[in-house]
């Protein structure tokens, strides 16, 4: 390439290079393994304490210092930024520091330290050389300016790579000095081995966007709110905005997403799109619509995701990064199994599986590393939202422009909620007692300390269950700094809008002695198991540091065992959803289901009254005809009256079902309800012109694919399958043509009333003032919406759907209705059953 030709910008963070052009041995390292980010933030916060606190040896202290420059290499402008941990000036040297936090012996670090660690500093010392902070130094000191300005043009500058323990007071240093000449033959060394790992992605970037920029719609004919629906999510990747939209079935809306998402990577809108959908169906269709574009010329590399532990070639030992043979030596191997993906465009989960045991390579995390080189990433919500399992590696890359593209969003709500919730039990103590106190372990004396402070937790727990057993506010209070705390005492359930600060004293101590512990015993018969409940331990101390607010509670609650656990509940986790994508990437939310849209545009975006989010609803592209939606008011289904009209709804839906022959799904609110429907069909309606199916509790796959399959018999006798309104055959199940003919609902879906319902309530109360309709009725209409919406799925399909409790005639419900349901009222079956008998005579 010339001068003159135009050379190939790339973003890159410092420590992004850094790692991928240096970083040595396995996952696992002194430096690395088992440190959360809290733990790492004291680390780095405890050192620069130090230096501040013998800030008189200094002339000035700076930390956190960004930097930035354009370096050229070859055929590429490395646009480089990163974050300086701290740069010191003195009378005769200029010093910068970067911090790693390790834990265990400092004997496993790196004698002279990680290289890697070595070229993030260097990097930035050729940074701090090329960048002008003349504006920095003359806010924090005027005076050290001109000191500055002469040691940076010194022949030497002076780098300390600094290991702060953060299970222990100690720090280890490792220093040199290096000329400015020395430095950029490093940086230019690291630019070297780094354009080697990007240059397949940059060919393929030029490839892909000429295909993706000749590439047209892949259907000849655009279905009716398809196009409306592109416009808006292109105008919303554009703008880096986000978009909720409510797309009925039918609008054909994973192309609809995926296909202006595309689009916008060849204009340079983005730079990846994350698909994300709680089911693996869903997954699979969003593979399937990517496959269409690939048969159309489109060149597009997607990888789906599974999650960790499904993949995981190793699971006796699961993530114990320092025993697994997956995780020891994983940079040296990864090459050679990223050589091996490189070629192909669609990876799969069992495709990855089988590269990584041929390489002997984490899976989880060749993923990861292979995505990096991918357009299009498919996964669940959880690798975009939760704090335990999100992709951090591109969602916290300032440099990268990703389009969030959420399936099924009305799930994501209450999927956050138990994202940001953790809880921990007395049964977890008792494990830890009795693998700890296992003979074969013969600790001695050694772990004491751990032993005592695990009895006094067990105390603890079980005196305050007491209280719980006896629904009474407990006098002597072990766990909560507030006495004066309003409770909420049930049954077996004990709820309060506090944390529970002393409990939590215990628990950090505890988690700290355990660790101690797993560190240093690697090898005994039960190691796993504690492992696995301490990985909770720590995150329900993390969920209390670093989210509980006033959107949370604390509830105690008994198992069947009269053990105690303790909940940090969220009800309402809006901030944290739109904190992970506003004013970063662009997102898309949308679902068949998202009435009433206000509802969940503040459960989706807590900032909606500052900066509000686009909001589409789309009417269904079928004609209108083919369904007959109605409700049916004679009859209530309030727990109290539910066992008076059993009897009579159980006759109309046999009346209802011998109008024609078909298959029939019926929904019924609970399953102590689905027991007593089914003692009345088979007693009375157990007709020979009948089959019956009954949904079950706790049903495997195969169970429930063999529940689905009874649909595909049909026309022959009249089919009724019952099953629980909200269970898995509420949604993401396709029965189309005669499959399947109608649809009933019994009841409004409302969630079991509880305690943290309540609570939730209360909490919605106070900031929408519509605490039973957010609570209970808006949650439970959806799981309406979802059954309705199992009837209609193709053009041609034709069915009814039918709707039956008290409360549907009241105008709180029918002011929720899509707008483009034409819901007829009957206050009598008999109307309802002739109409019913109209409306199929009308399809003949």
């Amino acid at each position: 390439m010339s001068d003159n030709q135009k050379k190939h910008d790339i973003p890159i963070a410092v420590r992004h290079l850094a790692e991928k052009s240096h970083r040595q041995g396995g996952l696992a390292t002194p430096e690395y393994g088992g440190i959360d980010s809290v733990d790492g933030i004291k680390a780095h916060q405890k050192f620069v304490h130090s230096l501040e606190q013998n800030s008189h040896f200094y002339d000035l202290i700076l930390t956190e210092l960004t930097l930035a420059s354009d370096v050229v290499w070859q055929d590429f402008n490395f646009q480089l930024k990163g974050r300086l941990d701290c740069l010191t000036v003195q009378s005769d040297r200029l010093t910068l520091y970067e911090i790693k936090s390790f834990k265990n012996d400092p004997l496993y670090l790196p004698k002279d330290g990680s290289p890697a660690h070595w070229a993030q500093l260097i990097i930035y010392a050729y940074l701090l050389k090329h960048s002008n902070i003349s504006s920095k130094l003359l806010e924090q000191n005027a005076d050290c300016l001109a000191t500055y300005e002469s040691l940076i043009e010194k022949e030497e500058i002076e780098l300390i790579l600094v290991y702060s323990a953060v299970d222990k007071e100690q720090v280890i240093f490792k220093k040199k000095k290096l000329t400015w000449q020395e430095i950029e033959d490093q940086v230019f060394l690291s630019l070297e081995k780094y354009t080697k790992y990007i240059l397949y992605f940059i060919e393929w970037r030029q490839i892909r966007n000429q295909s993706i920029t000749k590439g047209g719609f892949p259907f000849s004919n655009v279905r009716k709110g398809q196009h409306e629906l592109m416009r808006h999510v292109l105008e919303a990747i554009r703008n880096k905005d986000s978009l909720i939209c409510q797309a009925p079935t039918g609008i054909g809306k994973t192309m609809a997403t995926l296909y202006p998402a595309i689009k916008a990577l060849a204009a340079g809108y983005n730079d990846k799109i994350f698909y994300s959908t709680p089911m693996i169906s869903t997954r699979e269709i969003a593979e399937k619509s990517i496959d269409i574009l690939r048969d159309c010329g489109y060149f597009l590399k997607s990888i789906r995701f599974e999650a960790k532990e499904r993949i995981c070639l190793q699971p006796d030992i699961f993530c114990d990064q320092t025993l697994c043979p997956y995780a020891i030596n994983y940079y040296e191997r990864l090459p050679a199994a990223l050589h091996e993906l490189m070629p192909e465009e669609k990876i799969t989960p069992d495709k990855i599986q089988q590269v990584s045991r041929k390489h002997q390579v984490c899976p989880h995390e060749l993923s990861l590393d292979y995505a990096e080189f991918c357009d299009i990433l498919i996964g669940d919500y959880n690798h975009i939202f939760d704090p335990q399992a999100k992709f951090e590696r591109f969602l916290n890359d300032s440099n990268l422009s990703i389009s969030l593209l959420i399936d099924e969003a009305h799930n994501l709500p209450s999927r956050a909620r138990n994202m940001y919730s953790a809880g921990f039990s007395l049964a977890s103590l008792l494990l830890f007692r009795r693998i700890i106190k296992t003979p074969s372990l013969n600790l001695a004396g050694e772990f004491q300390v751990l032993l005592q402070n695990l009895e006094e937790t067990i105390v603890a727990f079980t005196e305050f269950s007491e209280n719980v057993k006896k629904a009474e506010k407990p006098k002597l209070n072990p766990f909560f700094s507030n006495n004066e705390s309003k409770w909420l005492i049930e049954n077996n359930f004990i709820g309060v809008r506090e944390k529970p600060d002393f409990l939590l004293k215990k628990l950090r101590i505890l988690s700290q002695d355990l660790k101690d512990f797993l560190d240093r015993q690697k090898l005994f018969e039960g190691r796993q198991e504690i492992l696995d409940h301490w990985f909770e331990l720590n995150y329900f101390i993390q969920v209390a540091d670093l989210y509980f607010n006033d959107a949370y509670i604390t509830a105690f609650k008994l198992d069947n065992q009269m053990h105690l656990s303790c909940f940090l509940l969220a009800l309402d986790a809006s901030k944290y959803i739109t904190k992970s994508y506003q004013k970063k990437h662009a997102t898309i939310f949308f679902s068949a289901t998202l009435s009433p849209l206000n509802y969940y545009h503040k459960l989706l975006n807590a900032n909606s009254e500052n900066y509000p989010s686009d909001t589409l609803s789309l009417t269904s592209p079928f004609p209108s005809q083919n369904i007959l939606l109605a409700t049916l008011t004679e009859y209530s289904l309030k727990y109290k009256d539910r066992e008076n009209t059993l009897m009579s709804i159980s006759k109309f839906i046999f009346d209802a079902t011998q109008k024609k022959i078909g298959n029939y799904l019926i929904f019924v609110p609970s399953y102590q309800y689905l027991s007593k429907i089914r003692n009345v069909f088979l007693k009375y309606f157990n007709k020979s012109n009948i089959r019956m199916s009954f949904q079950s509790r706790n049903m495997s796959q195969k169970q429930k694919d063999n529940y689905l399959k009874k649909f595909d018999d049909f026309g022959q006798k009249v089919f009724l399958s019952f099953a629980v309104l909200g269970s898995h055959f509420n949604e993401g199940i396709d029965l189309v043509g005669e499959r399947l003919s109608g649809v009933f609902i019994l009841g409004t879906g409302f969630p079991q009333i509880s305690p943290e319902r309540e609570l939730m309530a209360q909490y919605y109360s106070e900031r929408y003032e519509h605490g039973r309709a957010f609570g209970y009725q808006y949650p439970g209409f959806n799981r309406v919406q979802q059954a309705v919406g199992r009837l209609i799925r193709s053009e041609n399909d034709v069915g009814f759907a039918i709707m039956i409790d008290q409360r549907y005639e009241s105008p709180e419900w029918r002011q929720i209705y899509p707008d483009d349901w034409q819901v007829q009222n009957f206050d009598q079956h008999q109307r309802l059953l002739e109409e019913i008998e109209l409306f199929w005579s009308d399809q003949i």
